[in-house]
Parts: structure tokens; C-alpha cells; sequence
């Protein structure tokens, strides 16, 4: 998830120390802290995990977090049931997974985790909060000031992607949100003509209560390309709410910071608290944690070539799926030509 990314890089930023003179030469003693991060859904296809690992520099760009293997995860709801996660290794991840799992909107729950080592772990309560709901997508096309890959300003032409939604009268909540972008493009590889290709695209955005006007967000940004209209763009939204007070103020710092822009001689970025403790550690010893229950709704808006108000240039292509970003040759079973 991207959501997960952000969180592993702004703690490995909080560990980075002030330096009275800037020396790129000089190694920067850090110390590795247990990082935890866990999500629980309403939404039956998504399977609850946590992911436990290790945080790292951030200034060292050649490692990794080092998951951590072997812990005994175990979630507990209000009337003492325990469920205990099953840990799955692919390749250098490895992640804890709950199957056959449903939660109740008002059921309570925490995470309880034993580490190899001893060290027992443990997160506040967390409430199913009810669901919110995505009341309309709308789109407008316009031209827009843009970082593009390379770092440089630039304009260019771009869907802005918006949705008003409601949400439950008796909580005072916050929304994050995630998009995915798919369209679908022809090749010509190995110069057999109409090989299809399907492209995915990702984003994420934080939005608070109190900022909140009108229920209404822009939540999209997509620079637009006559390879993503040659079908259609395939717009999928979706909305976690919760209504928990200290991961609210967790995602409010972490909005501080994705929304933050400043120079390299900046102040450290805020660790944000999370709500997952160590039992038995020392004072020394800092766990970075977030354990959170959100309900998920789910939205989509098809984008066509009748969207775009200008002429673009027409796309062609030799080189295979693979070569391109996030793209394949299989279709995503969520993907079709109608609306």
C-alpha cells in the first residue's frame, strides 16, 4: 500500500540528527527501531495484515527495512477472543495475514504482539467505526503547474478528479483516500499488431474533519496522455474512514509532512505518534506503530476521449507491455471497455 511507504519513510526521517556543519562524508550513527504497521476493513477482499520490520536511515539509500520474522500476532476483540494472524514470506517481505475475518462496525478490538525476542507489544483499542459514503465523482479537464519526474515545474493538461461524500452525523472523523488509475493501449511487439497492454496507475491523499468544505475533495490530479484515451481511463476511488482520535492525529502529522516543501537545511519533520506500544522495553527503545479499523466505500468514473478539450498527439508503440511502468499484458479482472 502507499499509504505504508509514506508511513516507513517519514520514521526513518525522525531519526535523522541536526548537524551543526553539513558533511556528506561523515556516517550518521541511527538507531533501528521496531516499526509496526496493521489495517483491519469492512471490505471482505481485503484481508487484514501487519507488517512488522525494522526502520533504517534514511540517508542510506542501499538498505531496506528488515521485516521481522517469527513474532506471535495475536488480535483480541472486547469479549476476549483472540484470532492469531498466519506470517507469509515472499521473497524479502514477509507479512502477517488474518483469513476468514469480518469485523463488526462497533466491536472493539487491539493487536497483541510477541516478538522472537521477548519483547511483547500492544495497541490501544480500536472501534469499527460505521461506513461513510462516496455521494458523486466528477471530473474537469484543465491545464495545471506540475512536478514532473525529473523535479522541473512544468504545465500541463490534466483531469482533476473530485468527489463529495457524507459522512456518519454522530463522529467526528477523517477520510484517507487511495486512487487507481487503469487504461488499456495496442502494441505492435515483435510486429504482431494489437497486442494489448494495460497500464495501473496510484495515488494517495489525507483529508481531516476540519478541513473539510462542503464534503467536497479534490482527491486526483492525472496528467492526461493520448495512450490513457485510446480506450478509456478507468478511474477507481477509494475512501477509508475512521473515527479514532490518536490515528486522526497521526494522519494529520503525516499530511503535515506529505503537504510540507522546504530545503535539505529544514528542521527534522515531526515523528508522529503512533498507538502502538512496548510492554517490556526499555526507556531507550522506541516502537513505531499504528494499528487502525476503517470502513472502506468504493467509487468510479470512466475518462474518454470526449473528456479532453484539445487535440493530442497520436500514440504508437513496438516495445512489450513490461517495458512500461505498472503494465502488463493480462487484464485486470476489474477492467472492461463498458461503463
Amino acid at each position: 500500500m502507499r499509504l505504508i511507504s509514506i508511513f516507513m519513510i517519514l520514521i526513518a526521517m525522525a531519526h535523522i540528527s541536526c548537524l551543526d556543519q553539513f558533511q556528506l562524508n561523515e556516517a550518521i550513527d541511527v538507531q533501528e527501531n521496531i516499526t509496526v504497521y496493521g489495517l483491519i476493513t469492512d471490505d471482505s477482499t481485503d484481508v487484514p495484515f501487519v507488517r512488522i520490520t525494522t526502520s533504517v536511515d534514511f540517508t542510506d539509500g542501499s538498505r531496506l527495512p528488515a521485516p521481522i520474522r517469527g513474532a506471535k500476532v495475536v488480535l483480541v476483540d472486547d469479549k476476549e477472543q483472540r484470532y492469531l494472524y498466519n506470517e507469509i514470506e515472499s521473497g524479502f517481505e514477509s507479512q502477517y495475514f488474518l483469513n476468514d475475518f469480518f469485523p463488526l462496525v462497533g466491536n472493539i478490538y487491539k493487536l497483541e504482539i510477541e516478538l522472537p525476542d521477548g519483547k511483547l507489544l500492544s495497541s490501544t483499542l480500536q472501534t469499527m467505526p460505521k461506513k461513510s459514503k462516496i455521494e458523486f465523482l466528477s471530473h474537469d479537464f484543465r491545464r495545471a503547474d506540475m512536478i514532473n519526474n525529473l523535479g522541473n515545474q512544468v504545465s500541463q493538461n490534466i483531469w482533476e478528479l473530485s468527489a463529495g461524500y457524507s459522512k456518519p452525523t454522530d463522529t467526528l472523523g477523517f477520510t484517507t483516500w487511495r486512487w487507481r488509475g487503469t487504461y488499456q493501449f495496442e502494441t505492435e511487439d515483435g510486429g504482431e499488431s494489437g497486442t494489448s497492454c494495460w497500464t495501473k496507475e496510484y495515488g494517495t491523499s489525507i483529508l481531516l474533519s476540519e478541513e473539510i468544505d462542503n464534503n467536497v475533495k479534490t482527491v486526483a490530479q492525472i496528467p492526461i496522455e493520448s495512450k490513457k484515451i485510446l480506450h478509456k481511463y478507468q478511474f477507481d476511488l477509494f475512501q477509508y474512514y475512521s473515527s479514532d482520535n490518536l490515528i486522526r492525529e497521526f494522519w494529520r502529522r503525516v499530511s503535515q509532512q506529505q503537504n510540507n516543501q522546504g530545503s535539505i537545511f529544514d528542521p527534522t519533520p515531526v515523528f508522529p505518534e503512533g498507538n502502538v506500544t512496548c510492554l517490556n522495553c526499555s526507556n531507550e527503545e522506541r516502537i513505531n506503530g499504528i494499528f487502525w479499523l476503517a470502513s472502506k466505500t468504493h467509487a468510479k468514473i470512466d475518462l474518454t476521449r470526449s473528456t479532453v478539450l484539445i487535440t493530442l498527439q497520436p500514440f504508437s508503440t513496438d516495445k512489450p507491455c513490461e517495458t512500461f511502468r505498472n503494465t502488463s499484458s493480462i487484464k485486470p479482472a476489474y477492467y472492461n471497455l463498458g461503463n
